[in-house]
């Protein structure tokens, strides 16, 4: 059977968490090469439309400030593109074996999600096998609910007791999907089933249900809708101000972009500000959580619309042929490939190369018959160098690891410096450096280091703060003014900003701000989501006791 290996790889890619591990994502995509290779000259079919973005990003980054952040992306589209082109080239028989194998997938999913779920609340706890958030999850069981319905009510069906079980694990998805409160799950599912009514029962029947949908939505109460829409949830809407500073990146680029990988960097130099956290700049993402966004931030307004060429033709090309000729895998792959494109327009699914392995073989699947013909080919030593290549994009990486607990400060410097020659941009690492010096006493390269760290991330508050630390009284407050300016909730950089106000001998001042720090610290201490806000909302007793406040 032409695609078998191929077809285990993706199981094994969802199963493994996604590959989400940097490790594992470079040995998935060294697989996937290596396949390529076994079956070269490879006919790269659809694929072919993906190769002018993939060429532009290595453009992207080769010329960006942190080229060794982009070769896990690039190693990771390029296997996206390998796998869409094996995915293309799968028989008849396989494409059964891939439907079977899907929506039995799913069930384990789906039986892992509920599991991590039950017990506590369900909802965002769903993560089950593709931690740390159950979006990812979510992603799978939408396509394989649809496929599964599109399944169900084909022709081809299986009889009598499997065609229950297919109807069973419809409802077990759309259930694990409403538990989880999925809005892109349920919405592309949604799409799904509507595109099944329309070619069912054409259009009266897809604009009734429709009119029934809306209604339904109008007068449901107000729970239920508070529920759907998860208007309780503090950073529930943190998307669009996401969305936002994507589109900023890409506009103060826009022909290049960060570079791959660099996501994190221009968004710390311009991020969002979180409306109801604990912190006003704690919302950190190294993601666009929207994949046309994602292209636009790192490679560019150039870099998007060739990553909508790619995104654009080959679906196009996936829902291209007759009805009439179209099997049940074919069109169970249609129906799942609706289901994925509004979590692929809300988040960052295709980050995972597992999750961009489903993705690709729902593209190859939805045309009418395995590609025959292809505008390119792969050659051998290609799909070679590629699983060499994406074996080594792990190794920087890999290098930039930080030190285990309890290792000595001579290595443990040895491994943060390492670090920052590598990714000289990245700001957290600047400041696993600042930290190591302080401890070892360099104070003044500390100091240095805190500045650099600002520098790439002028809204962190944290930053001014402990270079202020490190800074006489008179070279402190403007740090100081600075951090409460970003976080006046910032209790730590009060207290010392207190102390330096009573150094300066600037009493009035200095009452003035301990009647501010009792009254802040005397407020309920908010919820945190992350070690920056956990930070900024700490409330220290020996803190406060230097302020003089018991």
């Amino acid at each position: 059977m032409k695609g078998g290996p191929a077809l285990g790889l993706l199981a094994v890619a969802v199963l493994a968490g996604g590959l989400r591990a940097p490790l594992l994502g470079a040995v998935g995509a060294a697989a996937a090469a290596i396949l390529a290779a076994a079956e070269a000259p490879l006919l790269l079919g659809p694929a072919v439309w993906w190769l002018p973005w993939l060429g532009w990003a290595a453009l992207s980054c080769a010329l960006s400030a942190q080229p060794w952040a982009g070769l896990p992306v690039l190693a990771r589209w390029s296997a996206f593109v390998v796998f869409l082109a094996l995915a293309a080239g799968w028989d008849a028989r396989a494409r059964r074996l891939w439907l079977t194998g899907f929506c039995a997938l799913a069930a384990i999913l789906a039986a892992a999600a509920l599991a991590t779920g039950a017990g506590v609340g369900f909802g965002s706890t769903m993560t089950g096998l593709l931690p740390p958030y159950y979006n990812y999850t979510a992603f799978v069981l939408a396509a394989a609910a649809a496929a599964a319905l599109a399944w169900a009510l084909s022709p081809e069906a299986p009889k009598t007791t499997a065609r229950a079980w297919l109807w069973i694990l419809v409802i077990v998805l759309t259930a694990c999907l409403l538990l989880a409160r999925s809005r892109g799950g349920l919405m592309g599912l949604s799409a799904s089933a509507a595109w099944l009514v329309w070619r069912r029962g054409g259009t009266k029947v897809l604009v009734v249900m429709i009119a029934a949908l809306v209604v339904s939505i109008i007068f449901a109460p107000d729970a239920w809708k508070n529920a759907a829409f998860k208007r309780g949830r503090a950073l529930g809407e943190a998307r669009p101000a996401i969305w936002r500073a994507a589109v900023g990146l890409a506009a103060g680029s826009p022909w290049l972009g960060e570079g791959p990988g660099n996501f994190s960097v221009g968004y710390l130099r311009r991020p969002a500000r979180s409306a109801q956290g604990a912190a006003n700049w704690g919302l950190w993402t190294p993601y666009a959580h929207s994949e046309p966004l994602q292209a636009a931030a790192e490679t560019g307004v150039a870099g998007l619309a060739l990553w909508l060429l790619g995104f654009g033709a080959s679906t196009i090309g996936a829902f291209r042929g007759a009805r009439g000729r179209l099997g049940a895998a074919e069109i169970a792959a249609r129906a799942a490939l609706i289901a994925v494109l509004p979590q692929m327009l809300m988040d960052n699914m295709l980050q995972l190369p597992g999750l961009a392995f489903v993705y690709a073989s729902l593209l190859a699947v939805s045309r009418p018959t395995p590609s025959t013909r292809g505008s390119a080919e792969l050659p051998r030593v290609s799909a070679a160098a590629l699983a060499v290549f994406a074996l080594v994009s792990a190794v920087p990486g890999f290098l930039a690891a930080p030190a285990e607990a309890g290792v000595e400060i001579e290595k443990r410097m040895t491994r943060v410096e390492r670090a920052v020659r590598i990714f000289p941009m990245d700001a957290p690492r600047r400041e696993d450096l600042a930290q190591t010096l302080e401890e070892a006493g360099r104070r003044q390269e500390a100091l240095e280091q805190w500045s650099a760290a600002e520098r790439l991330a002028p809204f962190n508050a944290i930053y001014p703060w402990r270079r202020a630390r490190l800074t006489p009284a008179a070279a402190a407050e403007a740090p100081l003014r600075r951090a409460l300016e970003l976080e006046p909730g910032f209790l730590s950089a009060r207290v010392d900003y207190v102390l330096v106000l009573r150094a300066l001998g600037r009493r009035d001042e200095e009452r003035a701000e301990i009647a501010e720090l009792k009254r802040r610290a005397a407020l309920p201490p908010p919820s945190t989501m992350s070690g920056y806000e956990r930070t900024i909302v700490r409330r220290l007793p020996a803190d406060l006791a230097r302020a003089g406040i018991k």
